[in-house]
């Protein structure tokens, strides 16, 4: 044997080698607490091709906590969660100063014109009804995101 030979190191910056994403400072990040895998791989896959980076949850627990960790720029959030409905969790997120720029959108089942009530009632910035529309969807949270941005609020939530 060829004790004490190492072998040989192969580059880290190979052309094939994307740093991961953590290192690219400007990807958008959005946590969706959401307890229904199918939704969440939808929206991961009709989010992730506009460049925005998915970070996932399936309790209201777990999402209160990466949201603390990560402080995403726009969470979204189911409002019949298996452990806390979307509004106690909400109440939790309101009371986090660092979030306090970042939209809360809820996605419900809900009929469109009950879901708005609510959702404006419990103070959430935005309110998509699902099933959610592949092709509007992108849009809509890009819309929601740069609104946040300017300080502005709308009066449509999106539907």
């Amino acid at each position: 044997g060829h004790s004490g030979t190492r072998p040989a190191r192969t580059p880290t910056f190979g052309l094939k080698i994307n740093p991961p994403k953590e290192w690219l400072p400007t990807m958008t990040t959005i946590l969706q607490i959401e307890d229904n895998q199918a939704n969440r791989i939808l929206v991961e896959r009709v989010l992730t091709p506009h460049g925005l980076q998915l970070i996932q949850a399936d309790t209201g627990e777990m999402g209160i906590q990466l949201a603390i960790e990560r402080l995403p720029d726009l969470i979204l959030i189911d409002i019949g969660l298996p452990d806390y409905d979307g509004h106690t969790v909400l109440s939790l997120l309101q009371q986090i100063p660092d979030l306090a720029h970042v939209p809360f959108v809820a996605i419900t089942a809900w009929p469109a014109d009950i879901a708005r009530e609510m959702c404006e009632r419990y103070g959430y910035d935005g309110c998509i009804t699902k099933p959610i529309d592949v092709k509007t969807f992108p849009a809509l949270i890009k819309d929601f995101l740069q609104l946040k941005k300017d300080g502005l609020s709308w009066p449509d939530f999106g539907t």
